[in-house]
């Protein structure tokens, strides 16, 4: 079977998202959050580039599949996949940026005289809020990997020869070099 002109594109293009995402994911690993940060971290960037730009990259191969194969099984699971990864994405997001705002209230502390900001957890939604979100995103990794490990059977189809010769080494003309003074007189 063929690939057409859009499928070929479809398919280069969605290199770079894909290489993003895996970018992303090593500006994570490369840079832990910590709590004293006070502006948009470089963890922080790392994470929606690879959530981002890996359901893009998901996305653009579930494409890429449907219009190579149209509705084969492989198909329906990777849009099975999409599908766990887009719900669990969309989630994660959305409780993350509402508890951002949600979670803490300032509360004054009077005690010793002086005005101390504390801060209180408002209310056990907002942990549970928390503990969801952070289940979503393992959904999402877990997705993930599931759905790079459905190019298996692909990658199996590649095959790659590696052909080994033996570097020849010419004899000298004359042996004369591998002899002693003593033996060539």
């Amino acid at each position: 079977m063929t690939l057409s002109n859009s499928t070929y594109l479809l398919n280069k293009l969605s290199v770079l998202p894909g290489i993003s995402s895996f970018a992303g994911l090593l500006f994570v690993a490369a840079f832990p959050s910590t709590s004293k940060q006070k502006v948009v971290s470089v963890n922080a960037v790392g994470s929606y580039m690879f959530f981002t730009l890996g359901l893009l990259f998901s996305f653009m191969q579930t494409i890429t599949t449907f219009m190579y194969s149209r509705f084969s099984k492989l198909f329906l699971t990777r849009m099975m996949f999409v599908m766990i990864i887009a719900g669990s994405y969309i989630g994660a997001v959305t409780l993350t940026e509402q508890n951002k705002s949600q979670i803490f209230f300032p509360h004054k502390n009077e005690t010793l005289g002086n005005e101390t900001t504390i801060l209180f957890i408002t209310d056990t939604k907002g942990i549970n809020s928390c503990a969801l979100a952070f289940g979503l995103e393992r959904v999402f990794v877990f997705g993930y990997i599931m759905f790079f490990l459905t190019f298996f059977l692909e990658f199996q189809k590649i095959s790659t020869y590696v052909i080994l010769r033996p570097t020849i080494i010419s004899p000298p003309n004359d042996y004369s070099s591998s002899c002693t003074v003593n033996e060539r007189v």
